[in-house]
């Protein structure tokens, strides 16, 4: 767990309270009087006192993101006490995982499900060369249920048994994962700005890039794969450019999460699409980057 303290440093200005002070005797000087045949010497301006500019205030440094990956054995499951209340709560341990050869990532994948939002978990291991998909179990399939009351607990278990047995076939370590909070990113300055393990990454759709912790760069490169097109609401075939289209809807692209292994130089990057009502926004989607440049 990364753990961040804040340090306050209290400054105390301490005023000395004492007793009655000693009165001291002061003497006045009465200087003599100039005589009458010389004129008045003026007097010499007083020059201000010089007074130093406070110094400047100090630089904040960039803030330190640890890397820190979890120890658990990767898995996934539900919590069966919530299930029986009718509840579906998944519990995924150790995901995203890359395999000891680093030829594979396994992460567990939950889809929008658009307006509905019904929980779904799926468990996919994806090729880190391709970026393709090579293995897929659905735990939970969104349009498998409408009520949790649907599901039979004997199925489930089924499911998460043959979704558990996939991740014993190789070796996995687990990755360092930022989630970034989705309040704090504004899609209408761009780039957003992630960090990760001395890694600095800036997305502008559809073009990432990607710095170390000295500001060399990694990676430049454009991924329009990665952004959902423009399209019309409710009038299939015509463009969103079009002046016959009463709602073009356009879903911007945003990070979900990052996850790397450095060791590996492979960089797992979840993307999430704004939507509304009217615009529904698309599933997730997760993305491999191998990273070429020394970290």
């Amino acid at each position: 767990m990364n753990k961040t303290f804040l340090v306050m440093m209290v400054v105390f200005v301490a005023t000395a309270c004492g007793g009655a002070a000693e009165p001291v005797a002061s003497t006045t000087k009465v200087p003599a009087a100039a005589p009458e045949s010389s004129p008045a010497t003026p007097e010499t301006p007083a020059v201000p006192e010089t007074v130093a500019p406070p110094p400047a205030a100090p630089t904040p440094a960039a803030p330190v993101v640890a890397c820190d990956a979890p120890t658990d054995t990767p898995s996934v499951d539900i919590d069966w006490t919530e299930f029986k209340k009718g509840e579906l709560t998944f519990v995924v341990k150790g995901l995203p995982a890359i395999s000891e050869d680093g030829s594979k990532v396994a992460v567990a994948y939950q889809a929008s499900d658009g307006m509905r939002g019904l929980a779904n978990l799926a468990l996919d291991v994806i090729d880190t060369a391709t970026g393709k998909e090579v293995e897929q179990v659905a735990v939970v399939a969104t349009d498998e249920y409408e009520d949790v009351g649907e599901l039979k607990a004997a199925k489930l278990k089924k499911k998460i048994a043959a979704a558990n047995k996939v991740l014993t076939k190789s070796k996995w370590t687990p990755l360092a994962v930022v989630v970034p909070n989705r309040d704090e990113v504004d899609v209408t300055q761009p780039p957003q700005k992630v960090s990760i393990c001395g890694l600095n990454l800036a997305w502008a759709e559809p073009k990432l890039t990607i710095t170390d912790s000295t500001g060399k760069e990694l990676l430049a490169a454009d991924y329009p794969a990665w952004c959902s097109p423009s399209y019309c609401a409710g009038q299939d075939g015509v463009p969103a450019t079009s002046d016959e289209c009463d709602m073009p809807c356009g879903n911007s692209a945003l990070i979900a999460s990052a996850a790397v292994d450095a060791a590996k130089k492979v960089l797992v990057i979840g993307i999430e699409f704004t939507g509304d009502d009217t615009c529904i926004e698309p599933d997730e989607q997760v993305h491999i980057v191998a990273l070429q440049s020394s970290l």
